[in-house]
């Protein structure tokens, strides 16, 4: 089965959320390739049908670890 048939309509009625992780700063330093493909998914859910305006990115805490329990923005606890 291919990505056309498997997202439909109501798929697209809701937004695309893209979450770009990495744990610390020295990662999204020495692994932009990586940072790169995550952002990269803005385009792929453009390609695969969403409205640029539907796509929303949050990258707040990139470089954040989760080790610490720190609560971050957008979090249900923020």
């Amino acid at each position: 089965m291919n990505v056309e048939t498997k997202i439909t309509g109501a798929h697209r009625e809701r937004l695309a959320v893209i979450y770009p992780r990495q744990s610390s700063m020295a990662q999204v330093r020495e692994h932009t390739e990586s940072t790169t493909r995550q952002y990269g998914l803005v385009e792929e859910a453009v390609w695969l049908g969403w409205a640029r305006g539907d796509v929303v990115v949050i990258d707040t805490d990139l470089g954040v670890s989760g080790r610490f329990g720190v609560v971050r923005a957008g979090s249900p606890n923020s």
